[in-house]
C-alpha cells in the first residue's frame, strides 16, 4: 500500500500563452471616452501635492501646547471623569477642526 507524502503539493506550471492572452484581453476591455482610455481621462488634471501626502499616520509628532491654569484644571477634570486621556481628548477635538479649516482653504 502506497502512502501519500504529507506537505505541499507542487504548483501547476503556468501556461504562458494563457497568461499573455489574459493580459491582452484586459488591455482591450478598458473603458474609452471620447477616444481616450478611462485612466487618461481621470488623470486629466493632476492633483496638487500637499505637504501631508508623504507623511505616515503611524509616526507621531509632538507639539507643546501651553494653556492657562484654569483651562488645565478643566481639562484634568474632564480626563479624570471620562475615558479620555489628555492626548485622545486633544486628538478628538483637533482633527475635525483641522479638516474643516482645510475645506475652507481648498475653496
Amino acid at each position: 500500500m502506497k502512502t501519500q507524502k504529507k506537505g505541499f503539493s507542487r504548483p501547476k506550471k503556468l501556461d504562458l500563452a494563457k497568461a499573455e492572452a489574459f493580459i491582452a484581453g484586459a488591455e482591450q476591455n478598458r473603458v474609452v471616452i471620447d477616444g481616450k482610455k478611462l485612466d487618461e481621462v481621470e488623470n486629466k488634471e493632476p492633483q496638487k501635492k500637499m505637504p501631508w501626502d508623504k507623511g505616515h499616520d503611524q509616526i507621531m509628532k509632538g507639539y507643546n501646547f501651553r494653556m492657562n491654569e484654569i483651562l488645565w484644571l478643566k481639562l484634568k477634570y474632564i480626563t479624570e471623569n471620562t475615558p479620555y486621556s489628555i492626548q485622545k481628548f486633544f486628538e478628538s477635538a483637533i482633527t475635525p477642526a483641522v479638516e474643516k479649516e482645510l475645506k475652507k482653504l481648498s475653496k
